[in-house]
């Protein structure tokens, strides 16, 4: 009964992500090409930073900010190709194991449908400040969210307290990768900016490195109550 839950979400994600692609897959006709290269590479390198959620089978990285920035300066098609391209790349397997097919299949698609709503929301909005937060809590809700569900199912937790820890670890992370977008779209006027995009990855480099000693001490205080529980 589990399997075929999580199937099924797995199966509404990827058909939902693959409608909205050829809906707008017309769009890359006219992409600036090495605007959307420079987006892709930056993405794909911070792709790599990886981070494991302490107490949850899953991870994350440090590729938030240029995944809004594609769906706030690019179209829909291209934005939702780097968030699948750069997330393919966060699946790799790493030194200690890799994730199964179904779960890299589901990140990929979860990730490009969060940049479309973000996207969405962004221009449906008419002031720019007011957007680019409506857009990153879109995207935070839009990615978290089947996350947590798909967690909660496959591991029998409560979906509530499941989400709620997604939250309190994932939140900060969300809430400076959207001001990062954000603040570079403004400044720049909606115009990508080489330099501010390299800055952007310079500044997430420095949350990697606090996430990652953060996420250290998470992980030794878990380790006596998993002891305990005989895991």
């Amino acid at each position: 009964m589990r399997r075929r839950s999580v199937s099924m979400i797995i199966a509404a994600v990827v058909t939902c992500s693959a409608l909205v692609f050829r809906t707008h897959m017309g769009e890359l006709h006219h992409a600036n090409l090495l605007r959307f290269l420079s987006v892709l590479v930056m993405a794909c390198l911070a792709a790599r930073f990886k981070l494991k959620l302490p107490g949850l089978d899953g991870s994350m990285s440090v590729n938030l900010p240029f995944l809004l920035i594609g769906a706030l300066q690019l179209s829909v098609a291209e934005a939702m190709l780097i968030g699948g391209i750069s997330t393919l790349v966060h699946c790799f397997p790493g030194p200690r194991k890799g994730m199964r097919p179904m779960q890299m299949v589901f990140n990929v698609f979860n990730v490009a449908n969060a940049v479309w709503l973000a996207s969405l929301a962004f221009h449906f909005v008419n002031s720019a400040a007011t957007a680019v937060a409506v857009a990153g809590a879109v995207y935070f809700v839009a990615d978290t969210l089947p996350v947590a569900l798909v967690v909660a199912i496959a591991e029998e937790r409560p979906v509530v307290n499941t989400y709620g820890r997604l939250w309190l670890l994932s939140f900060p992370y969300f809430a400076v990768g959207a001001c990062l977008a954000g603040l570079l779209t403004m400044v720049s006027s909606s115009r990508f900016s080489l330099p501010g995009v390299i800055a952007v990855m310079a500044v997430m480099c420095g949350v990697y490195a606090s996430y990652r000693v953060y996420f250290a001490a998470c992980e030794h205080t878990l380790q006596p109550a998993r002891a305990l529980a005989g895991d």
